[in-house]
């Protein structure tokens, strides 16, 4: 999608990701935007990875509509960092594969009773929330198309806003993207 469509549309995806096509892709997004915002300071072999992403897949396999399931986990991933930041002094203390296994309930399991009182009681500020869901739409246009324009748009995107942590975590997704081969062992 090329920049003028993006002005046009301020988060454009909602439409591509109707039903539940190309959960992979959101997946992989989802795992990308969990690794930039919690846990860039561990490595992960490609099956440990592909696990993970496979706990994300069922994860928005559950979700009637994808794109939301999408938002859903993204907003959820913030809101464990934003309960990191403040606990673990910004530090993820569990590996992702332990993290996103169903089966352990203080992980990801656990950031539905977050989500709800989030949705019953915003806690972010507005500002910070619209970010987050940038971050979260940036990361899977980096995915999709990967290319210097998406690049560009979404780095002014955060620049403009003076969004300076989610700019840096959208770099940091991007390098990541591009260089992933690089982090499996």
């Amino acid at each position: 999608m090329n920049t003028k469509q993006k002005n046009d549309q301020q988060f454009y995806h909602r439409s591509a990701y109707a039903g539940n096509e190309n959960l992979h892709i959101l997946a992989e997004a989802g795992w990308n935007y969990a690794w930039v915002v919690l846990f860039s300071t561990h490595r992960y072999c490609k099956a440990q990875q592909e696990k993970i992403i496979n706990h994300i897949f069922n994860f928005l396999a559950g979700n009637s509509q994808a794109f939301e399931g999408y938002i859903e986990f993204c907003k959820r991933i913030s809101l464990a960092a934003d309960h990191t930041g403040k606990h673990n002094n910004g530090r993820m203390p569990i590996p992702a594969l332990v993290w996103f296994d169903p089966s352990y309930t203080e992980g990801f399991q656990r950031t539905g009773l977050l989500y709800k009182q989030f949705l019953e009681k915003p806690f972010f500020q507005k500002g910070q929330a619209r970010h987050w869901k940038a971050l979260a739409e940036a990361i899977l246009d980096n995915i999709e198309e990967n290319s210097k324009t998406s690049f560009d748009y979404w780095a002014n995107w955060f620049r403009q806003r003076r969004a300076w942590e989610f700019l840096y975590f959208f770099i940091q997704a991007h390098t990541y993207n591009n260089l992933k081969d690089l982090f499996y062992e």
